[in-house]
């Protein structure tokens, strides 16, 4: 089985693939007021995880690539995000003997084919910019393979945002179709990558 992440400090996208099966499927908001509390509470909900699915792969968004080419984010907001990748990534490297690979997600969108997506759920609809469009297209991608995705991050839960992005859902919502888009894509990237 795969294990997908896509991490933040505020919330991380987390899904299990299992060949064409979506295992597990959720988003986790680390608690905690600093770091190391933040990065003791999601190392011990993968723990848990760990234990009842046998993960063979570990695919992470690659963090400096997600941020630094969509958003204006500071130094200090990418240097706390390098600590907490790292520290998440060694605790499962120590934890599973598993090492951890980065997916740039720009790369994911290539193998998985995701520019020539249309956006037709038309609860997705309200498109507002480029980036949003990207987001969309990848989530109506995830849904469109796995229909359980959207029960799995709807049902009983409002997650749609308020404000300038009304109707668009939240981007808790994006982490956890991220993750899967870099699950997914993680093998052949692997390849890609091993034969340069």
């Amino acid at each position: 089985m795969i294990l997908g992440l896509d991490i933040s400090t505020s919330s991380t996208g987390i899904c299990i693939v299992n060949k064409d099966q979506l295992e597990y499927c959720a988003f986790f908001s680390p608690s905690g007021d600093d770091i190391f509390s933040k990065i003791e509470s999601i190392t011990c909900h993968l723990d848990e995880l760990c234990k009842k699915y046998l993960i063979e792969k570990i695919y992470i968004e690659e963090p400096l690539i997600a941020m630094s080419q969509k958003f204006q984010t500071s130094a200090e907001v990418l240097k706390l995000l390098i600590r907490f990748n790292f520290a998440i990534n060694y605790h499962l490297y120590k934890t599973l003997n598993i090492k951890p690979i980065y997916v740039p997600f720009s790369s994911a969108r290539r193998i998985l084919n995701l520019k020539n997506i249309n956006v037709l759920d038309d609860s997705l609809v309200k498109l507002t910019d480029v980036v949003h469009k990207d987001k969309i297209s990848g989530c109506q991608h995830v849904m469109n393979l796995f229909p359980s995705f959207r029960d799995k991050m709807f049902m009983g839960k409002n997650l749609y945002s308020k404000g300038k992005y009304l109707g668009l859902p939240k981007n808790c919502v994006f982490d956890c179709s991220d993750a899967v888009i870099i699950a997914l894509a993680g093998d052949t990237y692997v390849r890609e990558t091993s034969d340069t």
